[in-house]
């Protein structure tokens, strides 16, 4: 578990969003739609691959694509 500091008129819109979930409920699911977006995806490439231009960790993502698509599963 871990502390964050946010500015006060941001916790009072939080909030008044959240109802009665937790703060981590509700950051769960607003990055739920984050996960799914292509800026994620290149910045965790560029975490796995090391530092990559935009157009490299595209690269790296069209081919781990293909390969997952060609993958066989073996009994």
């Amino acid at each position: 578990m871990k502390t964050i500091m946010i500015q006060d008129n941001v916790y009072k819109d939080l909030s008044a969003v959240k109802g009665d979930k937790s703060f981590s409920e509700l950051f769960e699911e607003m990055l739920e739609n984050v996960r799914d977006s292509k800026p994620y995806k290149i910045a965790l490439l560029k975490t796995i691959f090391g530092t990559m231009s935009e157009e490299e960790a595209e690269q790296a993502e069209r081919r781990i694509k293909k390969l997952r698509q060609n993958m066989k599963v073996r009994v």
